[in-house]
C-alpha cells in the first residue's frame, strides 16, 4: 500500500508509469523530472550520438580547446583521488584499449612523433631501467627464449640480415608453408625431416634477398653442406621426394 503512495509520472517515450527516481533531475519541468525515463533518455542519447557523431566530434574538441587547462586540473584530481581503486584501474585500462583500437593509426603517428622528439630522454630512461633491474631481466629473456624458439629464430635470421642489409623477410608462418608444399622434406638429400631449416639460394653474403622466394628448406646437415654456395636444389631436375634412410652429413658430401 506504501508503494502506491510513491510519487510517479508516466514516461513520455515507452509510455510506463514509474516512480520519480527513475527520471534525471530537470529543474526545467514542473515536478523537476525529465519527460523521459531514464532507460529512454540513456536509449535516445546514444541513438542521437550515432546520427551526430560528427558534429559531437567537433563540439567535444571544441570545448576542450576552450578549456583544456580546467579539464587537465580536474582529470589530474580525479586520478590522484582513485588511483589506488582496482575498479578505477579496470575501468581506465578498458577504455585506454578501447581507444587505442578506434584510433589506431593516429596512436601509432602520436607515438612516432613523441620518440622522434624525446629520442635521448627515452634511451637514458631505458639504460636507467636496465641497469636496476639487470638481473629479473635476464631471467625474463632466459624464460622467453625457451618458451619461444621459433620466434627466437626468426628474430636472430631478420637481426643477421638488417646487419649486412639484405632486402625482403619472411616469417615462420611462411617457411612451415613453404616445408608443407615439399612435404617436409629436405631438398638435397630428400628424407623427411621434422626439424628442416631456411636455407638462402642466393646466400645473404653474396647480396641474396631475405624473401621467401629466395628460401628453400634443408636439414641441418645439407645447410652445412651447402655453406655459402649458390644451389638451387628446387630445379625440377632433382629428385627431392625419394626417401633416404638417414639425412647426409658434411662429410659425405
Amino acid at each position: 500500500m506504501s508503494e502506491l503512495l510513491l510519487p510517479s509520472k508516466q514516461c513520455a517515450k515507452c509510455r510506463e508509469t514509474k516512480f520519480l527516481d527513475d527520471f534525471h533531475k530537470d529543474k526545467g519541468k514542473r515536478d523537476g523530472r525529465s519527460s523521459y525515463c531514464k532507460k529512454c533518455a540513456i536509449e535516445s542519447a546514444r541513438m542521437h550520438y550515432k546520427e551526430n557523431r560528427e558534429g559531437h566530434r567537433e563540439r567535444q574538441q571544441e570545448y576542450y580547446r576552450e578549456n583544456s587547462d580546467a579539464i587537465r586540473r580536474r582529470s589530474a584530481g580525479y586520478y590522484e583521488a582513485h588511483r589506488e581503486s582496482k575498479e578505477f584501474r579496470l575501468r581506465r585500462n578498458k577504455a585506454n584499449r578501447r581507444y587505442c583500437e578506434e584510433n589506431r593509426g593516429k596512436v601509432r603517428a602520436r607515438h612516432r612523433c613523441y620518440q622522434e622528439e624525446n629520442h635521448e630522454r627515452i634511451l637514458e630512461s631505458q639504460r636507467q631501467y636496465r641497469a636496476r633491474n639487470r638481473a629479473a631481466l635476464l631471467e625474463r629473456n632466459k624464460q622467453y627464449r625457451a618458451k619461444n624458439p621459433g620466434r627466437m629464430r626468426e628474430w636472430n635470421r631478420r637481426r643477421r640480415a638488417r646487419k649486412i642489409s639484405a632486402t625482403g623477410s619472411f616469417t615462420e608462418q611462411e617457411f612451415c608453408e613453404l616445408c608443407a608444399q615439399y612435404d617436409f622434406r629436405c631438398l638435397r638429400c630428400g628424407q623427411e625431416c621434422g626439424n628442416l631449416t631456411p636455407d638462402h639460394v642466393v646466400p645473404l653474403s653474396r647480396g641474396g634477398s631475405d624473401d621467401i622466394s629466395n628460401i628453400q628448406p634443408l636439414c641441418k646437415s645439407c645447410n652445412s653442406v651447402k655453406g655459402v654456395k649458390t644451389i638451387d636444389f628446387r630445379c625440377p631436375g632433382i629428385d627431392c621426394t625419394a626417401p633416404k634412410t638417414t639425412c647426409l652429413s658434411a662429410r659425405d658430401y
